[in-house]
């Protein structure tokens, strides 16, 4: 879908189930098309969106963004940062209204997890949180940071890790779920490997360095995410290729929990109570690319404790 521009969508939108059951005239609302009356791209009073509505906008979003961020590269280094700051601005916006629109059954919660299991729409409701994580975290992580202001820098560094964090917080409540599911269940039977690139991102992201006083913290939300992907790796070979990635950075966390003063692995700077990775498990970006490996410790760590 990334080389298909809004403007060119004349669809609707995946109608209700009831409506397809019952063979009606779909009465869903048309793809977001800026061409089209902007009353047509809205529900209809009765016509509940599915799941696959959702899905659907944040694919497209999603593929959007990595439009960008495969071709930024090659954008002139005098207009880069104005260029840059106006595509977040309009990402941002674009993600935080999907946010906005899903309805309440839509968030991460036991009860919708639950619930969405009984319909069978688990994947879709898992898979389109974690793409508008990972939209939000590729879109501030993966900049031409040297040719954007320190204050830039450090919010892209706040942001990176705060989609990082809600995709791990999400891994949480699935492992929670999945030790009630019956014998005969499993997870992996119904997320999809989307799932597993979002946990490799964000353990890749939020083990870029911290504080030393949070790490139990860090280690412990990269064991939710590498249960999910161990779980994931009983159907789909990527995550068990992403699973045994991570599992030498979560044996490094573990040995600096131990040995906060004086780290094994020569990958790990410590001193005056931070610890840093020296380079990232996804090596497709060069450290001038990424504001989590490639910028100095002064504005990694100004950025760190201004979060929030």
């Amino acid at each position: 879908m990334g080389g298909i521009h809004a403007d060119q969508v004349f669809l609707r939108v995946p109608c209700s189930d009831v409506s397809f059951d019952r063979s009606l005239s779909s009465q869903a609302p048309f793809f977001d098309n800026p061409v089209l009356d902007p009353q047509l791209t809205r529900p209809s009073r009765g016509e509940d969106l599915t799941p696959r509505t959702f899905v659907l906008k944040i694919v497209y979003l999603w593929s959007g963004i990595t439009h960008f961020v495969s071709t930024s590269a090659h954008h002139s280094a005098s207009t880069y940062a104005q260029r840059y700051e106006a595509y977040l601005a309009d990402i941002l916006s674009n993600l935080s209204d999907w946010l906005n629109g899903l309805p309440g059954d839509q968030h991460i919660s036991p009860a919708n997890l639950q619930a969405a299991f009984d319909q069978h729409t688990m994947g879709c409701m898992v898979t389109m949180h974690a793409l508008y994580n990972i939209g939000g975290l590729i879109a501030t992580r993966h900049v031409h940071h040297a040719l954007l202001s320190p204050m830039a820098v450090q919010r892209n560094i706040r942001l990176a890790c705060y989609h990082a964090q809600q995709i791990l917080r999400m891994a949480s409540v699935l492992c929670t779920y999945g030790q009630h599911l019956p014998e005969n269940q499993g997870l992996h039977g119904m997320l999809s490997p989307a799932i597993a690139s979002a946990i490799f991102l964000a353990i890749d992201t939020i083990t870029a360095g911290g504080c030393t006083s949070d790490l139990e913290a860090t280690l412990a939300a990269v064991m939710d995410g590498r249960k999910i992907l161990q779980v994931l790796g009983h159907i789909w070979s990527i995550a068990r290729i992403l699973s045994k990635q991570t599992e030498k950075r979560a044996v490094e966390l573990q040995e600096l929990l131990h040995n906060p003063g004086s780290p094994r692995s020569a990958h790990i700077r410590s001193e005056h109570g931070t610890w840093r990775l020296d380079a990232s498990m996804e090596p497709i970006h060069e450290p001038h690319y990424d504001v989590m490996y490639g910028v100095n410790s002064q504005s990694f760590f100004d950025a760190l404790q201004s979060r929030g």
